[in-house]
């Protein structure tokens, strides 16, 4: 059987046999490593080793400016009910598609508490996908009590239940948050308020009801006599005005309506006028 040799590979071996024999410098080839290949890599020099950090570490370089004027290393504290909030930040480098969050809810106290947090009413969010670049996100606070989250990926419409794990820090996406009352003064009842009386026939009450603060979180009927009533629906922690209508049933006699409204802060009003 014929045996083939590369003259080539014979010439080179033989040369690189007398270079070693000589104490001459050889050069290495083969295959290198990305970094070794590209002096360590990064945006400037070649290949970037360097990995997306995972989580809410993707996110740098984080502050927040309240009403436009004041900026602040930290929510905590900081937010104010009524006032805007703008988050500043950066996505480190090697991420792309990072998705964050800046969210306020009405809340019906101060502070935070895990059994009570799916009271909490959204009220406003602002949400996007990123890439690292310097990026903000704006938000306002509600009046009276209020959470504020900023966070990685999308926002939770509605926390909890408690059982649940419907929170961004058990699912490890809280990056910064703030709870607080910050009106002036303590949270006010609800208001409760006759508004018209229509002679008809047939007759008809008009009550107005509202809280600018806290924000609604009931009407009930609580007296209803020779009557009927259309009681308005809303979504609890609604700062709007509704209204509440009663027909007397029998123009003869006096008919009573009796209403407890409450607020997100769980104060009580209740108004009972007769007509």
């Amino acid at each position: 059987m014929q045996r083939h040799h590369s003259r080539f590979g014979s010439r080179w071996t033989a040369r690189l046999l007398a270079m070693v024999l000589l104490g001459l410098p050889v050069l290495s080839v083969g295959l290198a490593s990305p970094a070794a290949a590209w002096g360590g890599g990064d945006y400037g020099g070649g290949y970037n080793t360097t990995p997306c950090p995972s989580g809410t570490a993707a996110v740098t370089n984080i502050s927040f400016v309240i009403n436009a004027t004041t900026r602040v290393v930290t929510l905590g504290g900081n937010a104010r009910s009524g006032l805007s909030v703008t988050a500043t930040f950066d996505i480190a480098k090697n991420c792309k598609n990072i998705q964050v969050s800046l969210a306020a809810y009405r809340a019906p106290s101060a502070t935070y508490d895990r059994n009570t947090a799916s009271q909490q009413v959204l009220f406003d969010s602002s949400t996007g996908t990123f890439s690292p670049v310097t990026h903000t996100l704006q938000i306002f606070v509600p009046a009276g009590c209020f959470q504020v989250d900023f966070v990685l990926g999308p926002v939770i419409t509605k926390l909890g239940p408690a059982n649940t794990s419907n929170f961004y820090g058990d699912q490890n996406r809280l990056i910064d948050h703030d709870n607080n009352c910050t009106n002036n003064g303590p949270p006010q009842a609800p208001e409760c308020v006759l508004t018209a009386v229509l002679d008809g026939p047939p007759k008809q009450l008009v009550v107005t009801v509202q809280d600018s603060t806290s924000g609604l979180k009931s009407i009930a009927v609580t007296t209803l006599t020779n009557a009927t009533v259309a009681v308005p629906t809303f979504t609890p922690g609604s700062a709007q005005s509704y209204v509440v209508v009663a027909t007397k049933i029998d123009p003869t006699q006096t008919a009573y309506l009796g209403l407890q409204v409450t607020n997100m802060a769980g104060l009580i009003t209740d108004c009972d006028p007769p007509f």
